[in-house]
């Protein structure tokens, strides 16, 4: 009866010790899995960081990292976009007190061409007036 007992006894010692090693061997997976992962996100940030260097450094020389030439391309703006634009630029004239000058229009609408906000004041039509000059030409609502 006592080799029963031992032999109890060898299996639960066994039995605990796998358990410690499952435990260890998943504490060891997790903490790589999430070193891993800051590993990720640490390239991803690199590889946009990448980008964006590329990018500005096409822009100022008007040629890629290897010397390519850059094919800038015009973005259209979808009816939807053109009217949103005309919206904003309506309610930032409207939010100016004296009127704005298209220069600050522009600077409002860095994503958007000199040309787009140009036709999204013609959309605007009779609801804004322009006065002065060319160059200080200033709009303001009606």
């Amino acid at each position: 009866m006592s080799s029963i007992s031992i032999q109890d006894k060898i299996k639960q010692i066994q039995d605990d010790a796998e358990a410690k090693i499952h435990a260890l061997k998943q504490e060891a997976a997790s903490g790589i899995a999430k070193k891993l992962s800051e590993a990720k996100d640490r390239l991803k940030a690199g590889e946009l960081e990448v980008k964006q260097l590329q990018d500005e450094y096409a822009l100022a020389t008007g040629k890629t990292v290897k010397g390519e030439a850059v094919v800038s391309k015009r973005a259209r703006l979808s009816a939807e976009q053109k009217e949103s634009l005309a919206l904003s630029v309506f309610n930032m004239i409207k939010a100016a007190k004296g009127g704005v000058k298209f220069g600050a229009i522009a600077a409002g609408f860095p994503n958007n061409s000199p040309s787009a906000i140009r036709d999204a004041l013609k959309s605007l039509g009779r609801k804004v007036t322009s006065a002065g000059a060319k160059s200080t030409t200033t709009y303001s609502v009606k």
